[in-house]
């Protein structure tokens, strides 16, 4: 049986998959903000459900990848890297909205954010075991796919912002179950 540390990233993915869907699918709408940030940084009450969102996963997030995932991959030194880029990226932009003076500062560390989690997934993709494998070079290659359609099709990009998140939310899941 897995030591407690394994678990923190399945709640921290069901939070983020329901509270960021929620945020997207109720507060969007014709006239909406094009990413999810400053969907989230247009009221204040929404703001505070994004941050709580943000920190709470980015902590489940960094116990799993931290104590878990990290002690018994491969690379070590590069998971605690991007994993870094992934969970401060997040935690800092948690803090600081995007909108106004600020929003500038939010979107580099959302990018920043986003490469921690490539990073990690293309990590994971060179470095589990069997179908998990698979299933990591299959959320890399997804990954990769929404990142490029959030520059291509601007329309479209919070769609695929989440869509990044969540593939890449996925690949740290697949990564704690292939080392279990």
């Amino acid at each position: 049986m897995p030591n407690w540390t394994f678990y923190p990233v399945f709640i921290g993915t069901i939070i983020s998959v329901i509270g960021l869907s929620r945020i997207a699918l109720m507060e969007s709408g014709n006239n909406a903000p094009n990413t999810l940030s400053e969907l989230a940084a247009a009221e204040d009450a929404l703001l505070g459900r994004f941050r709580n969102i943000l920190i709470i996963c980015g902590v489940l997030f960094a116990i799993t990848l931290f104590g878990f995932i990290a002690p018994q991959v491969g690379h070590v030194a590069f998971v605690l890297f991007f994993g870094i880029l992934m969970i401060g990226g997040e935690l800092l932009a948690s803090v600081i909205p995007a909108r106004g003076n600020t929003a500038g500062t939010h979107l580099f560390l959302s990018k920043i954010m986003a490469i921690g989690m490539l990073g990690l997934g293309i990590l994971f993709s060179v470095s589990l075991p069997g179908v998990f494998l698979v299933l990591a070079v299959t959320l890399t290659i997804a990954m990769i796919a929404f990142g490029l359609l959030t520059l291509l099709d601007k329309k479209h990009y919070l769609v695929y912002e989440l869509a990044f998140i969540f593939a890449s939310h996925f690949s740290v899941v697949v990564a704690a179950l292939a080392l279990k």
